[in-house]
């Protein structure tokens, strides 16, 4: 039995509208949601003593996304075609 390899991608948005526009581009391009996480940001310590209520306020949050999907073995143009034929090349092998 072998393994397909897989590859994976971290991504953060800074609120769930921003993650919702993307999942649905990155699920088109063939990559499913491993993991999903609410993280919350600590303020500095600057931001704690020089913003008012700075020691009452939690930082940003933003949502942090695994994303993974079966590696694709991408074909590579032999090199010294013509013009012509690296037309054909480019019909015959689709990016995916």
């Amino acid at each position: 039995m072998s393994e397909q390899s897989m590859e994976t991608q971290i991504k953060s948005y800074k609120d769930a509208k921003e993650y919702q526009r993307d999942v649905q581009k990155m699920s088109k391009q063939g990559w499913t949601i491993l993991n999903t996480i609410d993280h919350q940001n600590e303020r500095s310590l600057a931001g704690k003593l020089l913003v008012p209520g700075g020691m009452f306020t939690k930082g940003k949050s933003q949502i942090v996304v695994t994303y993974q999907r079966p590696l694709v073995e991408q074909a590579i143009m032999p090199k010294g075609l013509s013009f012509k034929e690296q037309v054909k090349w480019h019909m015959e092998h689709p990016k995916k």
